[in-house]
Parts: C-alpha cells; structure tokens; sequence
C-alpha cells in the first residue's frame, strides 16, 4: 500500500522562474514499510525526487511531477520551497524517531542516485554521487502536519512499473 498527500505547489526558482506548479501538478507518494521501500527504491522513475530523514529510519517520501518531460529539466535548486517544505514535513511526521525532534537534517536527491547494494539491509540505500544529494533543517509545523495528513490517501493496488 502506498500513501499519498496533496501537497503545495508554487514559482519554481532560478532560470525556471517561468514555471509555476499546481498541486495537480505533483504526484507525492510514501511507502507504508521498509519492504515497500524496496519496491518504490527498485521501480521508481529516474526523474522522481527521494527525501528521507538524513542519519535516522524514516519513510521514503517521493516527490513525482505528472508531466514527466518537465521533471528532469527542472534541477533540484529551484523545485518549488512550498512543495520542498511540505515533503520534508511528511517525511519527518512518518519518522519514529524525527517526529519526536524539534528539528531534524533531512536529505533529498534524484532517485537516479539511490545506490542499492545486494548486502545492504531491507530499505536502506547510499548514493552514486552525493554533489547530487541536497540537505536541509526541518524544523516541527504541527500546523502544516495537520494540513497535510487531512490530503492523506492510499491505493491498495500499487502498479510499480
């Protein structure tokens, strides 16, 4: 099962001030489990967004734009800071251990990074190239959380491919 939140969309920055995303725009999808985590880090597409709480166990959030021609033009410096904001929210709220911090390092990179060794355990990843990965503080929005998990869906019925 795969859950999924309406989150916000906004300008995006830099030289792609031009575009301005509608929620509608933007797919958000989080794993329900470590072993749901594996199949959204084996089928995910090159041009999705992960974010996780950086150092701690934590959901894999994914953030999709539905047009997909546009998500691999849009680099990761001038995604929308609302929608970049709100992933970070839902992934710390879905963070045993990050949703009892006040704030938290929370990191995000292409999926195309996501590095998955055979050894490695159920959910986990390292990165091919971490000038890739970005990193931010999360500060605790109850507020927005709130907000947020009133979007909150969820499909039974993944089609990974």
């Amino acid at each position: 099962m795969v859950f999924y939140y309406t989150i916000r969309g906004g300008q995006c920055l830099n030289e792609h001030s031009h575009i301005h995303l509608t929620p509608q725009d933007i797919i958000c999808y989080v794993g329900r489990d470590k072993h749901e985590n594996e199949h959204l880090i084996k089928y995910g597409w090159p041009g999705d967004i992960w974010f996780h709480v950086d150092g701690l166990s934590s959901a894999h959030v994914y953030f999709r734009l539905k047009n997909v021609t546009t998500v691999s033009s849009i680099p990761l410096d001038d995604l929308p800071p609302d929608a970049v904001y709100d992933m970070m929210q839902i992934c710390k709220n879905n963070s045993i251990s990050g949703s009892k911090l006040a704030s938290c390092k929370m990191v995000y990179t292409p999926h195309s990074n996501l590095k998955k060794n055979f050894d490695m355990e159920v959910g986990a990843v390292t990165y091919h190239d971490t000038k890739q990965c970005r990193y931010a503080r999360c500060e605790k929005d109850r507020k927005r959380v709130r907000e947020l998990e009133k979007t909150k869906s969820d499909d039974v019925d993944v089609d990974y491919y």
